[in-house]
């Protein structure tokens, strides 16, 4: 239940949430009273260094907040599956049913995405491929009641659901993530992603 509702989360609510992400969960099993915990934040890659963000020696925001050196290796993936593994009933395809069917049918935008959408419209149109997500065509931002589709989303998650996760990390998902990454200036590639577990 708690990997459906995050992958669902993701379709719905991806300016708080998505694969491109991490996080933590913690699991608690009631017949050994014990509770597990799972760390799946993001990490920095390899190559990052400690001055990356203060070019010149001052320190510039914008750096770790946008473009391709705000990208960290995701973690999202590789915790969910864990979880599954770990402690869940359901394979990935089946927890990935509701989440896929969200993405593929469309779903009312909520307020909060509407706003997110609205507050960072200028960004978003700066980029073809978020413009063409979240923007109708005449640059407009979805507003709260519309419906919206994610069918690039719903065939990521299509793709793991036939493939596996791994795919996100070593294979055709996980090269397009390195390319779009270093398309923008970023660090992460190829090797980060393949190397990426959660603890």
């Amino acid at each position: 239940a708690a990997v459906a509702a995050s992958l669902a989360i993701a379709v719905v609510n991806p300016s708080s949430a998505g694969l491109g992400g991490g996080g933590f969960m913690l699991v608690f099993i009631a017949s050994e009273e014990r509770v597990y915990a799972l760390d799946y934040r993001e990490t920095a890659p390899r190559r990052a260094t400690r001055d990356m963000y203060t070019p010149g020696g001052a320190y510039h925001e914008g750096l770790s907040l946008y473009g391709g050196k705000a990208v960290a290796v995701p973690g999202e993936i590789a915790g969910i599956e864990a979880a599954l593994e770990r402690f869940g009933s359901m394979p990935f395809e089946k927890v990935a049913a509701p989440a896929i069917t969200l993405a593929r049918g469309g779903f009312k935008v909520e307020r909060h995405l509407a706003s997110a959408i609205e507050g960072g419209r200028e960004k978003i149109a700066a980029s073809e491929s978020m413009a063409s997500i979240f923007l109708h065509e005449d640059g407009s931002p979805y507003a709260a009641g519309e419906l919206l589709t994610r069918p690039g989303l719903a065939g990521t998650l299509e793709m793991m659901a036939r493939s596996g996760t791994r795919v996100f990390y070593e294979g055709v998902i996980a090269m397009d993530i390195a390319k779009a990454v270093s398309r923008q200036g970023g660090l992460v590639d190829a090797k980060d992603l393949g190397a990426y577990r959660a603890k």
